[in-house]
């Protein structure tokens, strides 16, 4: 029934989102926009709209889509993952000096594969990938207070947290078969495909054994 309620509202106004409540913008919204996104209007980038009325516009004019709620869904997507890439925007910040604590190798040379883990007492290690990372992890989960690393694509950092891994693909990093990362599922799937890989995992599914058997 909310479902129903939801789908109501944003079929009447751009604006009727600010009854909406942060759950469900996250359960209901974003989703639905980021389907849009990746299969039938890709090309959108929020940061060349200075407003979300403007975006909201431009959408409702070049996207071609079915119903307005799928117009309102997608500008809401965009313009708030703007927002909140611009709140949390950080940077890999390692030197020539930085050694990944895990194998020992400089992280420098494997710049694509580098990721970036924030102690809780604001310390920062880097790791040349993400295999590494969660391996010191896991096996120092309390003092680990964030996990970044870059989208195999794009190769902007983003949190681990909401990250799809492709296992078993194809490409391999710096110490062979890697978790291969993306910010979007739609990216890990048309990956997974066009590079064989065998399943997509979220950090949840993943423990210190099963990273350690990417080894064996």
């Amino acid at each position: 029934m909310q479902k129903i309620i939801l789908i109501f509202i944003l079929s009447a106004s751009l604006f009727a989102l600010s009854h909406f409540s942060k759950t469900q913008k996250v359960k209901y919204l974003y989703p639905l926009g980021e389907k849009i996104h990746h299969r039938l209007c890709s090309n959108l980038k929020a940061e060349d709209f200075s407003t979300l009325q403007a975006l909201y516009e431009h959408i409702e004019k070049t996207c071609n889509l079915s119903e307005e709620r799928y117009n309102v869904a997608l500008a809401y997507y965009l313009w708030d993952g703007v927002k909140q890439q611009k709140k949390e925007r950080i940077s890999l910040g390692y030197t020539k000096k930085d050694k990944c604590p895990v194998c020992g190798m400089f992280v420098y040379k494997y710049p694509k594969w580098a990721t970036m883990a924030i102690e809780k007492n604001g310390k920062k290690l880097y790791f040349d990938g993400v295999k590494d990372m969660l391996k010191y992890y896991f096996a120092h989960k309390k003092e680990i207070q964030t996990l970044y690393a870059q989208d195999y694509y794009s190769k902007k950092l983003f949190n681990l947290k909401t990250a799809f891994f492709v296992l078993g693909s194809d490409i391999y990093g710096p110490m062979g078969d890697e978790l291969i990362p993306f910010s979007s599922e739609a990216d890990a799937k048309s990956f997974m495909q066009e590079h064989n890989g065998e399943k997509i995992v979220r950090l949840e599914d993943l423990n210190l054994r099963t990273v350690e058997a990417l080894d064996e």
